[in-house]
């Protein structure tokens, strides 16, 4: 296996510094020379390893939500063949799995930028519909008979319970917050 470039390595070094900063301080606090700083690099260095501050979001959301896809694949591989709704629930609404509060940083900084950026808005709610409509498909194949627009509500009710209680997490008891969650969860799954 050939080893990596000394010019991907620099550029990911680069862009886990620049999320680093994001998360502290938001993707328009996110300065070139603060990533500089965070990286020990001269700030022309970024320039050649990976562009502007532009290149450097762009590369950062594409890590962003290749993670999420990644993530996600795994989620579905652990799912069992019957009664998968149920099984995502509970597996959305652990708290053994809530996203770190770094990456709830990350994902709340990328969205207070997207108001401002709408390639942003656009490739963040392409990932957000995605989880909607991934759900949705399941809901549609365990429950046939029910109304698709029904089966969009519980959908987005769900997700939209799930993001709640992960950004919720680090402010109280995510036990609590988690179990509270998946009763509603689990009560929308209900009505269909």
């Amino acid at each position: 296996m050939a080893r990596p470039s000394k010019k991907a390595e620099r550029s990911e070094e680069i862009i886990d510094a620049y999320e680093r900063c994001v998360v502290r301080f938001g993707v328009e606090g996110a300065t070139l020379q603060k990533v500089a700083d965070e990286c020990g690099l001269a700030r022309p260095l970024l320039h050649h390893y990976v562009g502007n501050r532009e290149d450097l979001l762009q590369a950062l959301v594409a890590r962003f939500t290749a993670r999420g896809e990644a993530e996600d694949a795994e989620f579905k591989r652990h799912l069992p063949e019957t009664d998968r709704c149920r099984a995502t629930i509970e597996l959305l609404f652990d708290a053994r799995y809530a996203s770190s509060s770094h990456d709830t940083l990350l994902y709340q900084a990328l969205m207070v930028a997207a108001q401002q950026r709408p390639q942003l808005s656009h490739v963040l709610r392409q990932w957000y519909e995605g989880f909607v409509d991934d759900l949705d498909r399941e809901l549609a194949a365990e429950h046939p008979q029910a109304d698709a627009g029904a089966i969009r509500a519980v959908a987005t009710g769900i997700v939209a319970l799930y993001f709640n209680a992960d950004s919720m997490a680090p402010l109280m008891p995510a036990d609590r917050l988690f179990a509270e969650s998946r009763t509603a969860a689990l009560r929308l799954l209900e009505t269909l």
